[in-house]
């Protein structure tokens, strides 16, 4: 392995109040060749729960797994985690060029948001990448746009607050 990974700044598109769009990009390094892998979050909020579209692509075939959990965005603090989609591993674990993975809004993840005001994302974290059978270090997770989740109403993406 050449070195560990680079983490370009994230892209984020907020659609409507309701559904939001963010991709980063993780770049891998193994025997002097660049690989790019590419990873879209696509949500859909229902009340305090949300649709959770991944997707993750790249050029050549690759093995990407990861597991999936809910935070609350802390400022000048960690994030707290406040639901883990427990014993559930998201990705492919044999080589592929892309993979796309549904936790629906019913799904294990269904009324997780609280209800305080609070900001809150997913994150896709515990990354596991592998290159023609050797592993390669990723820094960090990826993490989708924060939605706000109100005491007396729906989670919603607030227009700048991505």
């Amino acid at each position: 392995m050449d070195g560990p990974s680079e983490r370009p700044a994230e892209r984020a598109e907020r659609v409507d109040d309701h559904h939001a769009n963010s991709t980063e990009t993780v770049v891998a390094l193994l025997d002097r060749r660049k690989y790019t892998i590419s990873f879209n979050f696509k949500i859909g909020l229902h009340h305090h729960s949300g649709r959770v579209d991944m997707r993750w692509s790249s050029a050549y075939p690759v093995s990407l797994t990861y597991n999936l959990r809910i935070r609350r965005d802390v400022a000048q603090w960690p994030d707290d985690t406040v639901y883990g989609y427990e014993d559930q591993l998201y990705g492919s674990s044999t080589p592929a060029k892309s993979y796309t993975r549904t936790e629906g809004q019913n799904g294990n993840g269904h009324n997780r948001l609280p209800y305080d005001g609070k900001r809150y994302f997913w994150d896709a974290w515990n990354l596991h990448l592998r290159i023609d059978g050797t592993a390669v270090s990723t820094a960090g997770s990826v993490q989708s746009d924060r939605a706000t989740c109100y005491k007396t109403t729906t989670c919603k993406f607030k227009k700048g607050d991505t």
